[in-house]
């Protein structure tokens, strides 16, 4: 998988975990068998909606909650499938996110199909809002590069680039309720379908939530765009945990081979920059 679907990738795992209520849950949302400790991170259970579902409804839940969030961790599943390819590639990982702009995840890649899709690898990628920084610890290769260039590269991705503000994704994406599914209760799984209002030509990009009416939490997204469908599904996730400030600081490891300022695809202004000595030909 290249290094631009990846990102597309790391995207996906942290937009799926989207925005949710902070703070100890009230004597109602209290679950049997679940630790007090347990319980302060877990999101609480809303009432079932009395009025049909519409995408103003589910829009003004995501904006309520995506004020509320400061912090939140979350484990994730992934599957990533090309046009070109016949059978997706799995992988798994964890992130921790802190409000507006750190981000961590933990990527653990599969070994070669051929061999049981083992998970061998990983990768460490941090953001400070400003730098991203991809760490492949197999081969001790850093990527380092602007969070800004994706943002003026890719329109259609620049709004995911917003980790946690479902309030201003929904201001640049179109949207549909495409499907709703009854789960008992009077409650439904809802799956929201975001577009650019803006689309550039030859733009595929459909970027899709599913979530359930009990708490709008968007546990599945898959991600269409330039012939590669990003699937991911969101487990163990605990809302505004503490999370250290240094844990978003990253400090490559001695003797890393690190590439500089790397570009995305199509973005030609500006040099690549191996260990800051010389051009580089590296481009996500």
């Amino acid at each position: 998988m290249g290094n631009k679907s990846y990102f597309l990738a790391l995207l996906m795992a942290a937009g799926g975990a989207a925005p949710a209520l902070a703070g100890e849950p009230s004597k109602r949302d209290r679950r049997p068998g679940v630790s007090a400790k347990t319980q302060a991170y877990s999101l609480p259970l809303l009432s079932a909606p009395t009025q049909a579902l519409t995408v103003a409804m589910v829009t003004e839940r995501l904006e309520r909650l995506s004020d509320q969030l400061t912090t939140l961790s979350a484990d994730f599943g992934q599957s990533v499938r090309l046009a070109d390819q016949s059978r997706a590639q799995a992988s798994e990982g964890s992130l921790e996110y802190r409000k507006p702009d750190l981000l961590r995840v933990e990527h653990r890649l599969p070994q070669a199909q051929e061999e049981g899709e083992k998970f061998s690898d990983s990768q460490l990628v941090i953001s400070d809002g400003s730098w991203l920084w991809i760490h492949r610890r197999s081969t001790n290769q850093v990527i380092k590069t602007r969070v800004e260039h994706w943002r003026k590269a890719d329109p259609s991705v620049a709004g995911l680039l917003d980790f946690g503000n479902y309030s201003g994704l929904l201001k640049d994406y179109k949207a549909r309720i495409s499907t709703t599914t009854p789960i008992g209760e009077g409650h439904s799984l809802v799956t929201l379908e975001l577009s650019p209002k803006e689309r550039p030509a030859g733009s595929d990009f459909t970027l899709t939530m599913t979530m359930s009416t009990r708490d709008f939490f968007p546990t599945e997204t898959t991600l269409r765009s330039g012939g590669v469908e990003i699937l991911t599904r969101m487990k163990n996730i605990r809302f505004n945990p503490s999370l250290d400030p240094k844990r978003f600081q990253f400090e490559p490891p001695q003797g890393a081979e690190i590439f500089e300022d790397i570009k995305p695809q199509g973005r030609n202004d500006g040099e690549e920059r191996k260990n800051g000595q010389g051009k580089k030909d590296y481009q996500l």
